[in-house]
């Protein structure tokens, strides 16, 4: 049994690090608004501490956002923190909305491996779609394009990052690939 396993690009991790951004640039004017307009209580001392955690999250991430800094340093991290000092605080749907938002992180920033296999094709999206090969039209992985051809008129085409073709030897996989659809 040969598995092929191939990473492609995620197009919608801009749109997720736009609304990082901005989730994280309200989170420091609320807590600011909140220290410095409200009366001296714990709570203002609680929403000093996570507008310092917020402010300088926000300045990492401006800072180090196109150097990819943030795959080993997972902001999604100070999302939950946040969450719970507002817990503490007692804004209970800013904390909700605030752990939704970083589950939701953990979902959106995985990498997306595209895994053939005897079985078919697993696709990476939410839920993982299974594809066999009965539905494939044709597979190809030529100049770092992956181009996946099903019968239902359907193309998914990934132009392939240098370290996602790296090990993978490309005659082998579109051998593999074609036996799986004329052994169909």
């Amino acid at each position: 049994m040969v598995n092929f396993s191939i990473e492609v690009p995620d197009s919608k991790s801009s749109s997720y690090t736009m609304v990082t951004g901005i989730v994280f640039l309200l989170n420091v004017l609320v807590f600011a608004w909140l220290s410095f307009a409200g009366e001296k209580s714990t709570a203002s001392s609680l929403c000093i501490v996570g507008l310092a955690l917020n402010l300088s999250a926000l300045m990492l991430f401006f800072l180090f956002n196109k150097k990819n800094v943030f795959k080993k340093f997972r902001l999604d991290i100070i999302f939950i923190i946040s969450a719970i000092i507002w817990a503490i605080i007692g804004k209970w749907l800013l904390a909700v909305l605030l752990i939704v938002f970083a589950v939701m992180g953990f979902f959106t920033n995985r990498k997306l491996n595209i895994l053939f296999s005897d079985e078919g094709i697993l696709y990476p999206s939410f839920p993982p779609r299974n594809i066999p090969w009965t539905e494939v039209s044709g597979v190809i992985l030529k100049d770092d394009i992956l181009t996946i051809d099903l019968k239902n008129n359907q193309l998914f085409q990934f132009s392939l990052e240098n370290d996602a073709v790296e090990g993978l030897d490309a005659p082998k996989f579109n051998r593999y690939c074609r036996e799986m659809l004329n052994s169909q």
